[in-house]
């Protein structure tokens, strides 16, 4: 056989194996965790004119099967404790401050984790509009925290959970804008490349012009996506809702989108003026190869 030849089968057969190796199967890592938002309605039994405790014991318990839980509207303390000591997810973090002493309650909002928390921050919003009137959101300290946890090594989610202004008149209108603006603005300078999960009541209906302007430009401005509308859930337009957006190493993919049954009373009641809202998610770790 010439030479030439020779080398040229030799060079094929490193090409060969070059090739063959680059396009191996490289393993990752991947799982799946559930969402949850909850606003439990923890206002004062003065104002919810009903046994709020009685029912934030009951609530408790059955928050432990799903992996991330954010909830809103944990206002009064014994409640909150009493879905602190309930919880047997390993990692939690409340925001719970009055932002001054003019506030009746604080931000209301708490979070629980089966996974790692690895950081957090937390922001007061800056406006607010009624105090006795107008849904009197001026009582609490509204605002939103950001809970960045880890799936596994390396691979972290920045969780927000928050509860926006409330009320249906063009002031309350305003306040919202300004607040998602406010929200837009974090997760923007804290969460620049990382993959991000909203939990929260937004207080935001598709039916009023400023609230659809809102959420339409929030979703495009972070590249977020609604859970709901990713699997076409047939509740399409609640206020409470759960945004994705996956990263440059971690892929996020929703698989349901639920209302979770059980969060009722012996007799049957709903243990809140809301309904929980729980969205699952596949996730994988994305690796760059040659």
């Amino acid at each position: 056989m010439p030479k030439y030849i020779s080398v040229l089968l030799f060079l094929c057969s490193l090409l060969c194996l070059s090739w063959i190796g680059c396009t191996q199967p490289v393993e990752t890592r991947n799982g799946s965790f559930d969402a949850m938002t909850y606003n439990v309605h923890g206002l004062p039994s003065a104002i919810t004119k009903d046994d709020t405790l009685g029912r934030l014991k009951q609530i408790g318990p059955k928050l432990n099967p799903f992996a991330i839980v954010g909830l809103q509207e944990t206002f009064v303390d014994e409640g909150r404790e009493d879905l602190i000591k309930a919880s047997t997810h390993p990692h939690q973090h409340e925001y719970s401050e009055r932002i001054d002493e003019s506030r009746a309650m604080g931000p209301g909002l708490l979070f629980f984790s089966k996974y790692k928390i690895v950081t957090t921050k937390q922001q007061y919003y800056t406006t607010c509009f009624g105090t006795l009137d107008n849904a009197s959101d001026c009582l609490a300290s509204k605002g939103f925290h950001m809970i960045r946890i880890e799936l596994a090594e390396g691979l972290e989610i920045d969780v927000y959970n928050s509860h926006l202004e409330a009320g249906s008149g063009e002031e309350d209108k305003k306040v919202r804008a300004t607040q998602v603006s406010e929200i837009k603005k974090a997760m923007k300078e804290w969460s620049d490349g990382k993959a991000i999960l909203f939990l929260g009541d937004t207080n935001l209906k598709l039916t009023r012009d400023t609230d659809k302007t809102a959420i339409t430009d929030w979703l495009k401005d972070l590249n977020l996506t609604d859970g709901c509308e990713a699997v076409s859930c047939a509740k399409e337009g609640r206020i409470d809702r759960i945004f994705f957006r996956s990263a440059e190493q971690l892929q996020l993919t929703p698989k349901t989108w639920k209302i979770p049954e059980g969060f009722v009373d012996e007799k049957g009641t709903d243990l809140s003026d809301h309904e929980p809202i729980v969205v699952t998610f596949d996730w994988k770790e994305i690796v760059k190869t040659m």
